[in-house]
């Protein structure tokens, strides 16, 4: 099986990442067969939507091709973003809806199959300003309303949905947010235990 993980620097997150202990996990659990499965993080900090649709194809035709394929899109909190000149979006939510319509429609021609995560909730108090950035800030109504927006499409779409907003809210969020809306360890570990738990759904399917 190869994973393929596209995001931002939540995706991303270094050597902590919920998709770094998914490729760690995988290669421990598969280890007595002949092929290993492949988990590519392709997570580029501060991407949108928008970035990613951009990059998909190319990333995903650079990689091998080797057995079943799985597609996980992690984005978001960068489109939600507001700029502080305009006060907008950086990617209004109508564009937003494209742009996963698009990304579920590529990824589905290509993949066997392909999981959409929900977006983290955000303490406001530490995002409005972002404390790294005083030009931008991250609404916490703007992230409810854009999570429900890419909630309703995989539920109309039938696409497969992990859902992370209320698994942060029910574990007590502010405990898992290092600078208001990046996921600190414990925030990774418990991603990856939902993306795990659904990988291995989908596999028994």
């Amino acid at each position: 099986m190869q994973v393929f993980c596209f995001g931002d620097s939540i995706t991303y997150g270094g050597s902590r990442s919920w998709v770094w202990k998914l490729r760690k996990h995988m290669e421990e659990k598969d280890n007595r067969r002949e092929r290993d499965p492949l988990v590519y993080n392709l997570g580029v900090p501060v991407n949108t939507s928008r970035d990613v649709l951009e990059r998909f194809e190319q990333e995903f035709e650079a990689r091998p091709d080797s057995g079943k394929k799985v597609v996980i899109f992690q984005f978001g909190i960068n489109d939600v973003t507001r700029l502080r000149e305009s006060n907008q979006n950086r990617v209004r939510i109508e564009e937003f809806r494209q742009n996963i319509e698009n990304l579920y429609t590529k990824a589905r021609i290509k993949a066997d199959e392909v999981i959409f995560l929900g977006f983290t909730p955000v303490i406001e108090s530490k995002t409005t300003p972002l404390q790294d950035d005083n030009s931008q800030r991250i609404i916490f109504k703007d992230v409810r309303d854009y999570e429900d927006e890419l909630h309703e499409f995989c539920r109309q779409k039938n696409v497969e949905f992990v859902e992370l907003f209320d698994l942060f809210m029910e574990n007590g969020y502010s405990e898992l947010l290092e600078d208001g809306y990046h996921p600190n360890a414990a925030g990774q570990k418990l991603i990856f235990e939902a993306v795990k738990n659904k990988i291995h759904r989908l596999e028994t399917k």
